[in-house]
């Protein structure tokens, strides 16, 4: 068994036990006075409470253990008190024979490393301050190891072999299918584990969704034989979804100049939509069923992680803007309290939020003859409620996202974009409030590393004036905290 400063992995349960009995602090990692809010009674500290407001950096373990200095910093200056750190985990034999892809050692979730004494480390650090600690991991991605875990369309074609539309920046990326036995055997074993084993505070994935709707032929999958058994099992007719899907397709093609021009004028919306289609109602099921095979699936590793560690330790799975979050497979009246114990959208402006009206538009342009760049923004922004929201109109190349993901250049896009972020992340964080029905705690993203810090003060206000519970620094936190070795 790995040590971490003298004491065993294992301990730190009996530790916390003897002080919230004792009243003991847990000791500083480097010796020094030890916290007086660093009761381990009182932790978690800030995750997941209501009644305090938290505020995340993204760290690495250097900078968590060898600059205290920094960390000195981030809570006088910022009022950090949750600390998000990546680093592997020592898994046993018997979890690592668990993984879906031994042969390549992908690892999905949290990676794996033989030494963990750094993150053991870091736990102790973080908690002596009075900060929580949260262990972020990834990957639950098709890496292309093994087709028969991939998610395919109604014609069984693997999502990562589809080819893909212009301006969709994920591309080449596509999500696991959340239902194949082997990953949520791997994920509920071996998520809980590390959750139970481990000091931390939440464990923190990223990237558990299917893949962003830019990647439009994306949305007509995954359908393979395990999500066909899931979606009776879970109450959906699939043979009446897919009959509504694929002629869905087929009503695209056949779309004119004239009825995208009327419904462009009109501001159609969403719900217009679905009514104009014969199956509006099967296709809204579809999106359903998408979003209940994933709380399904990471359903199951909550419950898991909760009788794992006594309801210690919690599980948070970020998700993209409101907006665009049903379309990723993130239903948030379930997924927010049944997968994540909080709200948390990401705010990768180009990514997530405009590469979508870039891909949609240019379909409609590409797909309709003489229809006009203008007027593909215009139905794009009404069907998806942002038509009140100042962005680029005119043309699609205004919106700076490049049609490959190699001709996209973040300088450029933040140098033109800048001015509508704003209006934009005002209107996501206001209609994220409405849509947190559970009122779950809720963590909102800025990003000052590209915003600035003139607009990222005036969005940190506005996020709690609407009613959310704190904020996370995406990347960094400078322009506000410089971090080590930045120059």
């Amino acid at each position: 068994m790995n040590m971490s400063s003298g004491i065993p992995r294992r301990t730190f349960i009996r530790r916390g036990a003897l002080a919230a009995a004792g009243g003991l602090a847990l000791a500083s990692g480097n010796n020094e006075h030890l916290s007086a809010y660093a009761q381990s009674s009182e932790r978690p500290f800030v995750t997941c409470r209501k009644d305090r407001k938290l505020v995340g950096i993204y760290c690495s373990a250097d900078q968590v253990i060898n600059h205290p200095g920094y960390l000195d910093e981030l809570q006088d200056k910022l009022g950090c008190n949750v600390i998000i750190v990546s680093h592997g985990v020592n898994y046993p034999d018997e979890i690592r024979r668990m993984t879906p892809f031994p042969k390549e050692q992908q690892w999905v979730g949290a990676g794996y490393a033989e030494n963990d004494e750094n993150i053991n480390r870091c736990a102790e650090i973080l908690h002596s301050r009075g900060i929580d600690i949260w262990l972020y991991g990834t990957g639950h991605v098709d890496g292309g190891n093994d087709d028969s875990l991939s998610p395919v369309d109604f014609n069984g074609m693997i999502f990562r072999h589809q080819p893909e539309p212009k301006y969709a920046l994920e591309a080449g990326g596509s999500a696991l299918c959340f239902q194949k036995p082997s990953i949520i055997r791997w994920q509920t074993n071996s998520y809980s584990w590390v959750c139970k084993n481990y000091d931390i505070d939440a464990l923190y994935l990223s990237h558990h969704r299917y893949t962003i709707p830019a990647s439009y032929p994306r949305l007509f999958g995954c359908a393979c034989s395990d999500c066909q058994k899931a979606a009776y099992r879970l109450g959906y007719n699939f043979d009446n979804m897919k009959k509504a899907m694929l002629r869905l397709q087929a009503n695209l093609h056949r779309l004119t100049k004239n009825k995208v021009k009327q419904a462009a004028d009109l501001g159609f919306t969403y719900t217009d939509f679905l009514q104009s289609l014969a199956g509006g109602t099967e296709i809204m099921d579809w999106l359903e069923f998408r979003a209940a095979a994933v709380t399904d699936s990471l359903g199951r590793i909550n419950k898991a992680i909760k009788v794992a560690t006594g309801g210690r330790c919690h599980f948070i799975v970020d998700t993209v803007n409101p907006t665009f979050s049903l379309l990723v497979g993130h239903d948030l009246k379930t997924f927010l309290g049944e997968v994540s114990d909080a709200f948390y959208p990401m705010a990768w402006v180009a990514h997530h939020y405009l590469t979508v009206v870039a891909a949609w538009a240019n379909a409609l342009v590409e797909r309709v003859d003489g229809l006009d760049e203008q007027t593909a923004l215009k139905v794009v922004y009404s069907l998806i409620g942002w038509d009140d929201i100042d962005l680029p109109r005119n043309r699609i190349a205004d919106l700076h996202i490049g049609a490959t993901p190699k001709e996209f250049n973040s300088d450029e896009f933040y140098r033109h974009i800048k001015k509508y972020i704003p209006g934009l992340m005002t209107h996501e964080y206001r209609r994220g409030a409405l849509l947190n029905v559970r009122n779950l705690p809720s963590y909102q993203t800025v990003f000052p590393h590209y915003w600035g810090r003139k607009i990222t003060e005036p969005l940190m206000d506005e996020i709690m004036a609407v009613g959310h519970d704190g904020y996370i620094f995406e990347i960094s936190p400078e322009p506000f905290v410089k971090r080590p070795g930045s120059g």
